[in-house]
This record gives structure tokens, sequence and C-alpha cells, in this order.
């Protein structure tokens, strides 16, 4: 399960709680355990006015009161007592314990056995205790968690608050609003107002250099157009004259296409979409045949190009720069012939790459896929690019439409 950060915190200190508070039972559970023997209920030190008793019973004799039983020389000891040599508490079968002791006048040694059949009482006791301890713990972790929730809750708090600021900004012009702390919320918070302002500085110095790139390069193309229609006009008709024509009302043609897209492409992504045409095949062979009065002949019989019948609704002038971009730089990174096909799921190009001149994986790609992946984000399709090794090595670029 996924933890946020606030319950991430609230774990964390309850699980530290809960550490020490185990620590601290363990502690007071050793110390019962090594002194319970001494400090407990059935310790002889809670005899001692029996001791006494016994002590000031010079004749020597046994007798018992309550659990205990008391001998004294010249009393008959049992075998079994007389066997201990060890003064002290010590441990008999049937879970007994007898005290040996040495008697201050005669200096012989008494025996009290304590008789510890009635031991369930005790057992009972220490379950007891042991119960308890448990129940204290549960409950003490219980409270420190609901503590450690609402302390973490106040704590987030304020980072709350800033992530919906921060979500609710849909302009770098628009402003998020400082949080009025003197801590570090407060400082994360003017840090991202500051990120803020200077992000909008740079859209705003990104978007002039568009606007100012795009008028200062539609001036010349429109002088460019203009004096070709006019050249048109006054130069003979022949052959050469025409093709030359040809070519450079293409090309004047596709710089404005190419300046009305890349202004497209320098705005946010999401933003009003270039109108979708509805592309077939008639269309497609015009744009190929188009884009084939831009190379020389040479360079152009090294495409295969492969069209099926389709009807696709595309961006006509994302889809001609695509193409145009693909085709080029599968001709500048290549030897040999370039496969292209075209159909109504995708676009393919597919080129080998020169021996020894493989791409590597993270190198730069170059301008002109760089241009594709930014068609491709902006329209939603799918770019894959895949690369084979060997003496054979070739190099595919596959868009998907969407």
């Amino acid at each position: 399960m996924k933890l946020n950060y606030t319950r991430r915190i609230a774990l964390e200190m309850g699980l530290y709680s809960f550490l020490i508070s185990l620590m601290l039972v363990l502690i007071l559970w050793v110390v019962y355990e090594i002194y319970g023997d001494v400090a407990g209920p059935d310790s002889v030190e809670n005899f001692s006015p029996h001791i006494e008793k016994l002590i000031a019973n010079g004749n020597g004799e046994s007798f018992e009161i309550d659990n205990l039983e008391f001998y004294i020389p010249p009393a008959t000891i049992p075998a079994q007592l007389a066997e201990i040599k060890k003064l002290g508490t010590s441990k008999l079968d049937e879970g007994h314990m007898v005290f040996v002791g040495l008697h201050p006048n005669t200096g012989q040694r008494y025996y009290i056995v304590i008789d510890r059949r009635g031991g369930g009482d005790i057992e009972e006791y220490e379950w007891t205790g042991f119960i308890t301890i448990a129940i204290g713990l549960l409950i003490t972790t219980l409270i420190t968690g609901l503590l450690a929730w609402r302390m973490t809750r106040r704590l987030v708090e304020p980072v709350l608050h800033l992530k919906q600021q921060i979500d609710q900004v849909t302009d770098t012009r628009q402003p998020i609003p400082v949080i009025d702390r003197d801590d570090e919320i407060g400082e994360l918070s003017l840090a991202f107002q500051q990120m803020l302002e200077r992000l909008q500085g740079f859209v705003e110095r990104e978007k002039d250099f568009t606007r100012f790139a795009s008028h200062e390069l539609r001036s010349p193309v429109t002088v460019m157009q203009g004096n070709l229609e006019l050249l048109e006009a006054l130069l003979p008709e022949t052959p050469m004259s025409g093709r030359v024509m040809t070519r450079m009302n293409t090309a004047t043609r596709r710089m404005n296409l190419i300046i009305d897209s890349f202004l497209w492409l320098g705005r946010e992504q999401g933003s009003q979409p270039q109108q979708r045409t509805l592309i077939n095949l008639l269309m497609l062979e015009e744009m190929i045949l188009e884009l084939k009065q831009g190379y020389a002949e040479s360079d152009w019989q090294r495409f295969e190009i492969h069209t099926t019948p389709l009807q696709v609704e595309l961006h006509a002038a994302m889809f001609s720069l695509l193409l145009e971009n693909l085709c080029r730089n599968a001709l500048r990174h290549s030897q040999g012939s370039i496969r292209v096909v075209i159909n109504p799921q995708g676009l393919y190009v597919e080129n080998p790459l020169p021996s020894g001149n493989h791409r590597k994986s993270g190198d730069s790609t170059g301008i002109g896929l760089q241009i594709v992946e930014r068609i491709c984000q902006h329209n939603s399709w799918q770019l894959s690019i895949e690369q084979t090794s060997g003496i054979a090595g070739r190099f595919r670029v596959s868009v998907l439409f969407k």
C-alpha cells in the first residue's frame, strides 16, 4: 500500500513510541525476573518475625507456621535437607524452596522450607502482572499513535495547503500566494513564487522571440514570393525556367508552412491545435511529389516509398513537416536505400547505418529528430526509434497515429 507523507510520519512516530514502550516493559520484566525471588511475596525476608521466633527457641525442634516448616538442631533434620551445604535459598523438588542459615547463638544450621504447593496463587499473580503490563503497553501505543497522527496532521497541513495553491496554477502569469510563516514552509512558499516569476520571464522572452522571428521571417518570404510571381510573368516559358520557378515557388510555400508550424510548436502543449485535414492517397502523392522537388535526382533515387489507400484526419502541415524531417534525417545519416512506408496506422522510415557509425543510446539524435519528437508530442502521436547492431545495422523510426 502506498503511504503518503502524513501517514508515513504518523507511522514512524507511532513505531518509535511503541519500541520505546516495549523496551521499558522488557526492562521491567527482566528486573522482576532477577529480583522476583528475593522481593516476591514468598521471600524469606517477608518472614523475619517467624525467623526471630525460631532463633529465640533454643530447645531445637521442628514446627510449621502457615506454609513454612522450621527445623533447628537437635531436632531431626530430613536427609534431603541435611545434604544441602550452601547457605541461603535453594530449590527443592516439586517446586519447594529451602532457606539455610546459621543460628546466631549456637552456630548450627537451621532450615526453613517454603511449601509452594499453593504456588498457583503466585503464578496467577505473575500472569496477572504480565497481562496488566501488556494491556498498559497496548493502551500506551494507541494513545501515542492518536497523538502522533494529530500532531502529524498539524505539521503537514501547511504543506498540503501549499500543494493546493500550486495545483491551482494554470498559467505562469498567475502568482502563488506566499504563506505568511516564519519557518521552512514560508521559505518554501516564497521559493516557489520566485521560481514561478523566473519561469514567467523565460516564457515571455521565448514568446517575444518567436513572435519577432516570425514577423522578420515572413517579410522576406513575402517579398520573395511577390518577386517570383513578377519574374514568372517576365521570363519566357521554357522547360528549364519552368522547373526553376516551380522549385522556387515550392520552397517559398514550404517556408511559410514551416514558419506557421514552428509558431504552433513553440506554444504550450495543449493549446489550440491546427485544423485537421482528411488526408487521402491523392493528397499524399501530392505531398511526396512536392517533397521530391527539394532533392537532387541522385538523392531521390535512394528512396523506396510504399503507400496504401488511406483516409486519415491529420494536421496536414504537421504531417508534411514530419515526413520531410524524417526523410532528410535518413538521407543525411545513411548510405544505400531508404524505405518509407505510409499507411492508415502510421509512418515508418528505415535506413541502413554506415559501418562503424552506429548511434549509441543517449546520443544526440540531431535537430531533425528533435523536431519530429516535438511534432509527435503536440499531436499525441506515438514515436518509436529502433536500431539493430551488426554489420548490416539499420535505423528505424515509427510514428503511429492515434
